[in-house]
């Protein structure tokens, strides 16, 4: 298992901006993500107390977007600390969380991510009409 993570991080070529530079690695980031119907989110808090939880991952334009609710502790703990992790099973994403608010022309643009995934999932359905933010997360570095 270790060596699979190595060989995934191996294969991507980041920048020290943060940036992915070719077009090979949005597609193995990508397909990261619809690999997989769910990861988890990891923030470290204020106080140095980590808070790993599940999510609905979504790719659009070489960015992670993760959906929820602003009251979310996931959310209150972006605000303030935004470097997170984002695990998946073959392997995992570092990067920069930013908040988009629903009502936003970028939220606008986001929105529908989602649709294609899990529209067919009855607790989808439930949860997308009580989010009002995005989590909108730019990869720094892939494990």
């Amino acid at each position: 298992r270790r060596v699979l993570f190595r060989s995934i991080a191996d294969n991507y070529n980041i920048i020290s901006h943060g940036r992915i530079v070719d077009l090979m690695d949005l597609q193995q980031l990508k397909s990261l993500v619809e690999d997989q119907l769910t990861s988890s989110i990891a923030f470290v808090t204020i106080d140095g107390k980590p808070h790993n939880t599940p999510v609905w991952t979504h790719y659009g334009d070489g960015k992670l977007y993760i959906f929820s609710k602003k009251s979310r502790i996931k959310i209150k703990i972006a605000e303030k600390n935004p470097s997170c992790m984002v695990a998946f099973i073959n392997g995992a994403v570092s990067g920069e969380a930013e908040i988009i608010h629903r009502g936003s022309s970028e939220y606008e643009n986001i929105m529908d991510l989602p649709n294609k995934r899990y529209s067919h999932n009855q607790s989808y359905v439930e949860y997308k009409d009580n989010w009002d933010v995005a989590l909108k997360i730019t990869p720094t570095k892939i494990h």
